[in-house]
């Protein structure tokens, strides 16, 4: 009785480890290294939350992370295995003015532009609730510019502006710009 209770015992546990080693055969292994790169686009290093890995001398990064640092949001759909990638919005790239903290949105037209010092100087569209500005406004080091046409926008730098552009700034209380909207 014993014996066939030992005998019971090794046969189950001879088919169970059978079992779990033709499973795991078919799993392969991939061995990678982590290391600490950093990603370049247009003289600008990529903000990256993850470190890429490197197998057999090829650089891998979760497809999130590089649609992360162009400005695109990342959709997995596991039913059909696919990865969509959408552009995010304006709004979601430059948050909207908020008057609550006494920040302002003011339209013009550019009359000046001092590069060195980041400053712009505008003739400005007014109405009933516009508040006025007459001088040069400093703009921040990160202040982000954005050229939009229809319902598209793309970033550009203070160099793409110029005399005449038709602009929408976001301005802060202490009266520097923080965003600019050029109408394309």
């Amino acid at each position: 009785m014993k014996k066939k209770g030992i005998i019971m015992i090794l046969l189950s546990l001879f088919f169970l480890t059978t079992s779990f080693s033709l499973a795991a055969s078919n799993i392969p292994w991939v061995k990678g290294y982590i290391r600490n790169f950093t990603i370049v686009h247009n003289h600008q290093i990529l903000p990256l939350d993850k470190n890429p890995i490197v197998v057999e001398n090829r650089l891998y990064l979760p497809a999130k992370f590089i649609a992360e640092a162009f400005d695109y949001h990342t959709t997995w759909h596991p039913s059909n295995e696919t990865i969509t990638f959408s552009p995010k919005t304006l709004e979601e790239k430059l948050p909207a003015c908020n008057p609550l903290v006494g920040e302002y949105f003011i339209y013009g037209e550019i009359q000046d532009i001092d590069f060195q010092d980041r400053q712009i100087k505008i003739e400005q569209h007014l109405d009933h609730l516009s508040r006025e500005v007459f001088d040069f406004l400093q703009i921040q080091e990160n202040a982000m510019i954005f050229l939009k046409r229809n319902a598209h926008s793309m970033k550009v730098d203070l160099k793409d502006l110029k005399v005449g552009d038709v602009i929408s700034l976001i301005v802060t209380k202490e009266d520097t710009v923080r965003g600019i909207i050029i109408d394309g």
